[in-house]
């Protein structure tokens, strides 16, 4: 995994890529990323438990977790959750399905519309080199 926003270091070996800072509110928060949580986008019911976690950051997931019939009504499920919760120090991302696929592209403008400023980063998944 490659992170990049203003710490600039990687996470571990697999084929992702978190994209860089969204939120402003980045800088203020625990950047720690000793754990990371992962929750289907379309089990918001999960969210509380994983906000009570140890983990420093909660991913959202819309790509492997997710059927393909379950794809677009699970990112509106995520907007909502995004919307309804208060994330206090826990980092906040969510997966968007690979660039390869039809979904890719409403899972960022849809979210980052929506609720673009209570998100820190996002997980482009299946990385495979720098450019799309």
């Amino acid at each position: 995994m490659v992170y990049l926003n203003h710490l600039d270091r990687p996470l571990s070996s697999q084929n992702y890529l978190i994209v860089a800072q969204i939120s402003k509110t980045m800088s203020q928060k625990n950047v720690l990323r000793r754990s990371h949580l992962g929750i289907p986008g379309n089990e918001s019911q999960l969210i509380d438990e994983a906000k009570e976690s140890d983990a420093d950051m909660i991913f959202i997931d819309l790509e492997d977790s997710l059927a393909p019939s379950e794809k677009n009504d699970a990112r509106g499920e995520l907007i909502r959750t995004i919307e309804e919760h208060e994330w206090d120090n826990k980092t906040l991302t969510y997966r968007i399905n690979g660039t390869n696929t039809r979904w890719w592209h409403n899972d960022i403008i849809d979210v980052v519309e929506a609720v673009g400023m209570k998100i820190d980063s996002l997980i482009v998944p299946k990385v495979h080199a720098q450019q799309i």
